[in-house]
């Protein structure tokens, strides 16, 4: 069963991008979310991180094997798609250790 951010988890995680002011670009591997973000949903977090870190300029989600690239450009959030993840990109961020609460 996939576990749900509290709302103090949630909270840290905003700390935590505030503090990485100079951040551009994050990618979240939301594969294990049950449901999973459809797009509209994926447009709303990608905002949401970005009132948290103004300088994030993409933000992509992947989900399996699917790339979901939002772009932010002209004060606009748009989407490009893209199936395969790259074998390098894939080991990059997978076994950080990161904690909440």
């Amino acid at each position: 069963m996939l576990k749900v951010l509290t709302g103090s988890q949630r909270r840290e995680v905003h700390r935590c991008l505030m503090k990485c002011y100079n951040l551009e670009m994050v990618d979240l591997d939301v594969s294990t979310w049950l449901p999973q973000p459809i797009e509209s949903y994926q447009r709303m977090l990608a905002a949401e991180l970005r009132t948290f870190c103004p300088r994030i300029m993409r933000v992509t989600f992947w989900i399996s094997s699917n790339q979901f690239c939002w772009y932010f450009r002209e004060d606009e959030w748009t989407v490009s798609r893209m199936n395969g993840r790259p074998q390098a990109q894939e080991m990059i961020w997978r076994n950080l250790p990161w904690r909440f609460g």
